[in-house]
């Protein structure tokens, strides 16, 4: 049985570093739409919706061919607001709304438009293949200042970490 694969693209518009920087163009694109754009490309992928608080946001993201179900909450749209409570959210939503339980979430962040449609394929056939429940891929330079703190959040047999491409 085909598993169902979503991707979850979180963009909050309350920016106070970088104010509305998930829609800033880049290539005359909003930064947002490289995310959704690279979601589509993946043909494991069967649905891509953005989670925002912002209406700038949801506009654009629908203009890309994002799905947008809800405006996420002003309570889980702070800057102390958390990846899970987002995830939870969006996961509640679908099952309540659409008796839709997702088997994966790929997790693409709009500020991080720099990635690999191929090395997202790895990841998702990696995941598939060993079952494991959480992939993470990290380049250089978030590993220097993530990798210490990740196996305090993520018990390491659930978890397969790829550095530039390689498991450890």
């Amino acid at each position: 049985m085909r598993k169902k694969i979503i991707c979850l693209i979180i963009a909050r518009g309350g920016s106070k570093s970088l104010p509305n920087k998930n829609i800033i163009k880049i290539n005359n694109i909003p930064l947002i739409a490289y995310s959704i754009l690279q979601a589509k490309q993946i043909k494991s992928i069967q649905r891509v919706i953005v989670s925002t608080d912002s209406e700038k946001i949801m506009k654009i993201s629908k203009n890309y061919g994002a799905e947008i179900l809800f405006k996420r909450p002003k309570k889980i749209s702070g800057d102390l607001s958390t990846d899970f409570e987002v995830f939870e959210h969006a996961i509640k939503w679908l099952i309540k709304n659409e008796n839709y339980k997702p088997d994966y979430i790929v997790d693409l962040r709009a500020p991080e438009p720099i990635r690999s449609i191929k090395k997202i394929n790895q990841a998702i056939n990696i995941i598939l293949r060993t079952k494991k429940r959480k992939i993470i891929f990290f380049n250089e330079m978030l590993l220097r200042s993530s990798f210490r703190s990740l196996f305090f959040l993520i018990p390491k047999k659930e978890l397969i970490i790829l550095v530039n491409n390689i498991i450890i």
